[in-house]
């Protein structure tokens, strides 16, 4: 059983905090296949589009059966449509709005299409070991999952590789003014590369009263400072209020030990890679050559063979 750590604020008063029964199978009460859907989003840069299908392989040697949808934001070469049909992947190219500019929320606006009523929005930076449909079966009980976003506990810091790193601090403070201001219940502040909705509670953040959306807009109009010195990380914050203000929402924690951050993986946090392994953008090409091989990072993109001398941990033992 694994029991996860609830957010600063995320206490009396919050939403309903889930627990992940690790080894344990849910039952699905008779849901097909055809109910749950992988959605990645992607733009159209080559590189990206790399990224996604070595995502997509990845998951197919595990699962040849569930749906998977990815879109696309511009115009994808018949060669390489191919290629995701060949995975059995349905593309959807898309029109990027030009008032939006931030990655984020194309993710979010690609939601509104999606009909299936479990959906599990991953990202591109992504490397797979197991079968998806574990992630699906052992996390049923709420009604959205995520794993909590690190750094957004005071005083937090992690060994990463023999180097202690101090993780920045959050403001706790400022995120309570800008719940008061919102009108939102305490909720954790999740990481949002991988996020599991059921019930369709993607349409509960994003159908006909776009809470998501107009908590963004609620936002500019009211100026608050961020709490949290990264700007980058704003769309943490902003998801975290949202959640708070969607009523009787259910939300839990992806459980650490079946998708585990890739520095939890090279920190020995975790022994095993789990179902899933999510890098995060900036030591994607590190975990690119110890996954798959530096001619994998060699055919990601020509200017990868710059990053071919480093390692992220030495001799990395290779995960078959």
């Amino acid at each position: 059983m694994y029991l996860s750590i609830i957010a600063p604020g995320a206490e009396k008063g919050s939403l309903e905090i889930g627990v992940a029964l690790r080894g344990t199978k849910v039952s699905s009460f008779g849901r097909q296949t055809s109910d749950r859907i992988v959605v990645y989003n992607a733009t159209a840069e080559d590189y990206y589009i790399r990224m996604t299908l070595t995502s997509i392989r990845s998951l197919r040697k595990f699962n040849s059966k569930v749906p998977v949808r990815v879109f696309v934001y511009g115009s994808v070469h018949p060669k390489t449509k191919k290629k995701f049909k060949d995975l059995k992947v349905e593309v959807s190219e898309q029109v990027r709005p030009k008032s939006e500019a931030d990655p984020f929320y194309l993710k979010w606006l690609s939601l509104k299409l999606v009909s299936q009523e479990t959906v599990l929005a991953i990202d591109a930076d992504t490397f797979f070991f197991d079968d998806v449909e574990k992630i699906f079966d052992s996390h049923q009980s709420c009604d959205f999952y995520a794993r909590q976003e690190f750094g957004f506990e005071p005083y937090f810091s992690m060994c990463l590789i023999g180097t202690r790193v101090l993780a920045t601090i959050l403001d706790v403070k400022i995120l309570d003014r800008i719940r008061r201001a919102m009108r939102a219940k305490a909720s954790p502040v999740f990481n949002s590369g991988m996020i599991l909705f059921n019930r369709w509670s993607h349409k509960r953040l994003i159908g006909p009263d776009d809470v998501l959306f107009e908590t963004r807009q609620r936002f500019r109009k009211l100026r608050l400072p961020l709490p949290f010195p990264e700007p980058k990380m704003s769309e943490q914050i902003l998801l975290s209020v949202a959640l708070g203000r969607v009523k009787g929402l259910k939300v839990g924690f992806i459980d650490y030990q079946l998708a585990p951050f890739y520095i939890e993986w090279v920190a020995k946090v975790v022994r095993k890679p789990g179902v899933v392994i999510h890098t995060w953008g900036m030591y994607y090409e590190f975990a690119l050559i110890e996954f798959r091989g530096r001619r994998a990072l060699k055919e990601l993109t020509p200017l990868a063979k710059y990053y071919g001398h480093y390692r992220p941990n030495g001799q990395a033992q290779r995960v078959r």
